[in-house]
């Protein structure tokens, strides 16, 4: 018996012997593989952007505030806290074509900046058939956006310009001396007129931070409140200044506003209503009251309500996705074509 058991340890140890004979060659294979694959992964993290914050995004400006830095090429945070990769140029805007050799320039917030958008999924970078110019940083209100069309009148003689309206806060924020601490110019009454107040903005925080919060800002400006009449009353002023720089440099200006589809300002707006009960919300009102002003001061309005739907928005941010992009580029493309046609039969 003991043998026995002999002989099946000596065949037992024989048979590991072997087998470890024939898998050493994929050991040794595997080996240099898996090195191999732990360095490239490595070397992958450490030459990979690395997500930077706001503060590293931006520069001071004395006039408007803050611009995006030139030449980035980073990984930014949406709001959910996912990275997208954003590059600009020398003047520190996105968008591959330059200012001087754009078909039209598009001026307003985090969405002309394309917050949540990589390079490749931009707007501006979407359209094929348009040379499309985004002048925008994240925080931008109409005043800002009104600053640098003046500014840029000049290059632009002769072409399109878009200016973003989102409602969701531009028409609240024009009012506010500072966005979250960051100093920025606004419009006051003044005299029973209004005016551009800037001599504030410099490179230190507002020292009066509020905690009003975007979406009770939304709901006020969409109600018959005295706030959201200065609001519009305010709005009349931008549009009329920015209608009259761009007829006197010929230049095609079209408001175009951006609605709040997303399924995450949604749900903040149903919440808040919810607490306050306010029954005369009107979400219209805010493109109604800016139709009737593009109306009454002879300037084009393109309402894109009815042209994104919630599909077009980023999960956990209300800023648009691959295919809102897209489906903004085409409206973009559609307006260029007209210009092109109308200067065909001029």
């Amino acid at each position: 018996m003991i043998l026995r058991q002999t002989v099946r340890l000596v065949l037992g140890l024989g048979a590991s012997v072997i087998g470890l004979v024939a898998v050493l060659p994929v050991v040794a294979l595997a080996i240099p593989l898996a090195a191999v694959a732990a360095l490239t992964k490595a070397i992958g993290s450490i030459l990979a952007p690395r997500a930077v914050p706001w503060t590293e995004l931006i520069r001071f400006d004395a006039r408007i505030g803050w611009k995006p830095r030139p030449d980035l090429a980073a990984v930014a945070l949406n709001l959910d806290a996912e990275g997208f990769r954003v590059t600009t140029d020398d003047e520190g805007w996105r968008g591959d074509h330059s200012l001087d050799d754009c078909d039209v320039a598009v001026f307003g917030d985090s969405f002309a900046f394309g917050s949540g958008a990589d390079d490749d999924d931009f707007f501006a970078h979407q359209s094929r058939s348009a040379r499309v110019k985004a002048i925008g940083a994240p925080g931008y209100n109409l005043v800002q956006s009104l600053l640098l069309l003046e500014e840029m009148t000049p290059r632009l003689a002769g072409r399109t310009v878009v200016w973003w309206i989102y409602p969701g806060n531009d028409l609240d924020d024009n009012l506010l001396p500072h966005m979250e601490g960051y100093r920025m110019p606004f419009v006051r009454e003044q005299d029973g007129g209004w005016e551009i107040v800037a001599d504030h903005v410099r490179d230190e925080p507002w020292p009066f931070v509020s905690e009003r919060r975007n979406t009770d800002a939304f709901i006020e400006i969409c109600s018959p409140t005295h706030r959201a009449g200065r609001a519009f009353e305010a709005l009349n002023y931008l549009l009329a200044r920015g209608a009259e720089t761009c007829r006197a440099a010929g230049i095609r200006l079209v408001i175009m506003t951006i609605p709040d589809h997303s399924r995450i300002a949604h749900k903040a707006i149903e919440r808040s209503l919810a607490s306050n009960g306010r029954a005369d919300f009107d979400a219209n009102r805010p493109d109604r009251e800016i139709a009737k002003a593009c109306k009454a001061l002879g300037i084009e309005f393109v309402p894109l309500a009815d042209r994104l739907t919630a599909a077009d928005y980023l999960e956990g941010d209300v800023h648009w996705n691959r295919r809102g992009h897209q489906r903004v580029a085409a409206v973009l493309e559609g307006l260029v074509s007209e210009s092109a046609r109308a200067g065909s039969v001029n």
